[in-house]
């Protein structure tokens, strides 16, 4: 069962909204990689708790952001180069 993925966003100068749904798998792990100059934005659907110590927007141009499940609930860590 591989929990663990890496997703390359290819956004140029647009903005983009990543919208985290209630439903995915158990102890989802999934890596953020920004490519481009636009802003990438995360957004919790209804029925989802996101919990960052910063923002919802990934910092730039090659700055990550993680996004974690926490077992079988849905709530999720927001963790990385956020603002």
């Amino acid at each position: 069962d591989d929990n663990n993925h890496t997703v390359i966003l290819q956004n140029n100068t647009l903005v983009t909204t990543v919208n985290i749904p209630t439903g995915l798998m158990n102890n989802l792990s999934i890596c953020f990689i920004q490519e481009g100059i636009g802003k990438i934005v995360f957004e919790a659907l209804p029925g989802v708790t996101l919990k960052t110590p910063t923002g919802l927007q990934i910092k730039g141009d090659n700055y990550q952001a993680y996004l974690e499940k926490v077992g079988s609930t849905e709530n999720y860590h927001l963790l990385g180069n956020l603002i």
